[in-house]
């Protein structure tokens, strides 16, 4: 069970009491990394720094702490063209700082030092996962593949909190980082990482439970549903939503023939540049009580008719879930695609 948070604002400065002096730097494929010591609350720690990433760690699981800096690069490169092949999304201006700590209580503690009381409280209240406040991204040892897709799915969240001029909507926000969780490791290269959205067992396990159940939203649900309203509430509920989200991230990059991958792409360079409020303006005077931002993102960039898009999406998500499809998620295939 996989839990995140996250909150979309300017990044903080960060101060660390670290040995700047490499203890080791090495090359893993194209991606440069120097490693530096760092006192852990006491234990011995690194720092691992590449072009765009600093990640503090004291992971005793020798794979993470190899692999974690090449794969926040990789990770870096998916979200910049996993929704927009043609013109990536830009570069952040600045490096990312991450966390990645050995048990949960150490992540408690440095939540709890590092955030106010009313902030860490929230975030406390994850058991598995983590979160990114600031830019800043705060994880914890849960095991090999499932601390990966952590890392990529905060990563998304550190990523558009220090590069995107405007926050985006809880639904496209969290969709995008659910939908950049999926990989599987290379057979030729074991270090590097290779995305593939749909190769997400949890997510599609918790979307086909949902689909049984009878307990999918709405798709105007969806889009004004706040995942720090259903984190407080229920973790069922938060987890249903998050496998929702995912599969509306597969719906608009995939559904009748890219139907709606443009608006998509737009939508996120308009929010990096600083034009989606410009955008989503004219929405809110179109209707004489304003729906709320979610459905005024939607509307301005994917379709203005939301109940036609809520029937083809619900229908989308029956066709991922039916009998069968889970053979093609375990292979990191398209249920949807001919085998």
């Amino acid at each position: 069970m996989l839990l995140a948070g996250c909150v979309s604002t300017q990044p903080a400065s960060v101060s660390q009491d670290v040995n700047t002096s490499p203890t080791a730097s090495v090359r893993a494929g194209e991606v440069a990394i120097s490693r530096h010591g760092w006192p852990a609350g006491g234990a011995e720690g690194e720092e691992l720094r590449t072009a765009h990433h600093r990640v503090f760690t004291n992971v005793r699981n020798p794979v993470i702490s190899a692999r974690i800096p090449v794969f926040m690069e990789d990770s870096l490169l998916h979200y910049r063209s996993a929704f927009s092949r043609s013109r990536p999304l830009p570069a952040p201006p600045s490096t990312m700082t991450s966390y990645v700590m050995a048990t949960r209580g150490e992540w408690a503690s440095l939540t709890a030092e590092s955030l106010p009381p009313t902030r860490a409280r929230r975030y406390l209240q994850i058991e598995r996962g983590g979160f990114a406040e600031n830019g800043v991204g705060y994880m914890f040892d849960i095991g090999t593949q499932d601390t990966f897709a952590v890392a990529s799915h905060e990563g998304w969240h550190q990523y558009t909190q220090t590069t995107f001029a405007e926050r985006l909507p809880s639904w496209l926000e969290e969709g995008c980082a659910t939908y950049c969780e999926g990989f599987r490791w290379s057979t030729t290269d074991r270090d590097r990482a290779i995305f593939s959205p749909w190769s997400n067992v949890e997510r599609f396990d918790r979307l086909r439970d949902a689909h049984r159940v009878g307990s999918l939203l709405s798709l105007r649900e969806l889009l004004s549903a706040r995942p720090e309203v259903l984190l407080a509430g229920s973790a069922d509920a938060t987890l249903d939503y998050y496998a929702q989200l995912w599969a509306l991230l597969h719906f608009l990059v995939e559904a009748d023939n890219g139907r709606y991958a443009a608006g998509l792409s737009r939508a996120l360079h308009d929010a990096a540049g600083g034009r989606m409020a410009a955008a989503v303006r004219p929405r809110a005077t179109a209707f004489g009580r304003p729906p709320p931002l979610g459905e005024r993102v939607f509307t301005a960039y994917i379709t203005p008719n939301v109940p036609e898009a809520d029937a083809a999406y619900q229908a989308f998500v029956g066709r991922v879930v039916a009998p069968g499809s889970k053979q093609a998620i375990v292979a990191g295939r398209s249920p949807l695609a001919a085998p």
